[in-house]
């Protein structure tokens, strides 16, 4: 649990620090880290962190939303980190995404 807390805020802080290329790699870290299931049950009783976190992609919360519609469907998982997933990109602002998540699971 500490070392998703701690990654959250060095990832953010490493997207403050760097501009150009470097920026793209990190967004793209933080894209591949913010949408792993471990991650988001971690940050499932504070979410606007995690989303905060989604926001700081240049893909934002929309292109966000379309990885975790591939990535948990094409790995099959439980019902349940579906629906997690769901709940997060519907608190986002993302209902579409949401309920494609959620009529899988």
């Amino acid at each position: 649990e500490r070392a998703i807390e701690a990654a959250a805020v060095l990832l953010a802080q490493a997207h403050e620090a760097v501009k150009g290329e470097e920026r793209a790699a990190v967004e793209s870290t933080i894209a591949e880290f913010a949408t792993s299931p471990c991650v988001l049950r971690h940050f499932d009783p504070r979410p606007d962190e995690l989303i905060r976190l989604w926001k700081l992609t240049r893909q934002g919360c929309k292109g966000i939303g379309h990885r975790l519609v591939g990535a948990l469907t094409a790995e099959h998982h439980h019902f349940t980190v579906l629906a997690l997933a769901g709940r997060l990109l519907s608190r986002a602002g993302e209902f579409a995404t949401a309920r494609s998540l959620l009529q899988v699971a």
